[in-house]
């Protein structure tokens, strides 16, 4: 008796007969199995990042973390003490020098109110930042809907992301800032008082908050203030004159932002 399908022919004895149609299959394979692999090869690389926020709530607020991107420091001019330690501990985690340093900012969704703590670097610190307006419209926000902007103080790395080169990013946000910081860094006087080597960030302050001031959309702070209903500025001050963190949340379920 013969038993035949499509595939093989088995015989009485049990022996296998392959047909027409399956050694046409595995010639076509081994042909496949032959073509080198530079033939196939032929997508381009992508090279570029996904997109990078992270979502958590915060008792009932909604808050967003996105990245502006990553800046390249040296451990040891960034972190004080002995560099042979500091290396040993970069070594042991895997760690070079220099290492990339990242730059977060913070969009919380109140239900009523969208704030955005600190506005990254923008285009202030070099090809490594901007990132901020690519990651909010990922994580499914515009910058046209930021009703307010918190600025824990005003380096360049915090307030260069208010631009979109000649353009205020957040077109419809009011800005705010304490007045400790507006009054030093937007001083005309103690830009010319400064050293040369810092004067650059009087200059990123200028150019990154005047055309908000222009449609008086900057508005000032003094000390501990509540922003908006559960959200409030604590002073600590140091880093900069006006530097402060950012909190937010319910009685047993808070959150800081520390610029």
């Amino acid at each position: 008796m013969t038993v035949e399908n499509e595939e093989t022919t088995m015989t009485d004895d049990g022996s296998i007969s392959l047909t027409r149609r399956s050694l046409l299959v595995a010639s076509c394979i081994c042909m496949g199995c032959a073509i080198s692999g530079p033939l196939l090869a032929g997508v381009p690389m992508v090279r570029s990042e996904s997109p990078e926020f992270y979502r958590l709530m915060v008792g009932d607020y909604e808050v967003t973390v996105l990245s502006d991107g990553k800046s390249p420091l040296a451990a040891t001019k960034l972190l004080q003490g002995n560099p042979s330690i500091i290396a040993d501990a970069l070594n042991n985690n895997f760690l070079g020098d220099p290492v990339d340093t990242s730059h977060n900012s913070f969009l919380v969704n109140t239900g009523d109110r969208l704030v955005l703590i600190d506005a990254g670097a923008g285009s202030l610190l070099g090809p490594h930042t901007g990132r901020l307006s690519g990651n909010l419209r990922a994580a499914g926000y515009r910058p046209e809907q930021v009703d307010e902007v918190y600025l824990t103080h005003m380096h360049a790395d915090h307030i260069g992301g208010l631009m979109s080169g000649s353009q205020p990013t957040f077109s419809n946000a009011m800005i705010r800032a304490d007045r400790r910081d507006t009054d030093y860094w937007l001083s005309e006087e103690n830009m010319r008082n400064a050293p040369a080597a810092a004067r650059r960030f009087f200059e990123a302050a200028a150019a990154s908050l005047s055309p908000y001031m222009k449609t008086d959309r900057l508005k000032t702070f003094d000390g501990l203030t509540d922003l908006v209903p559960g959200i409030r500025a604590r002073p600590a001050y140091g880093h900069t004159p006006g530097s402060h963190d950012v909190r937010g949340g319910k009685p047993g379920r808070e959150a800081s932002a520390v610029g």
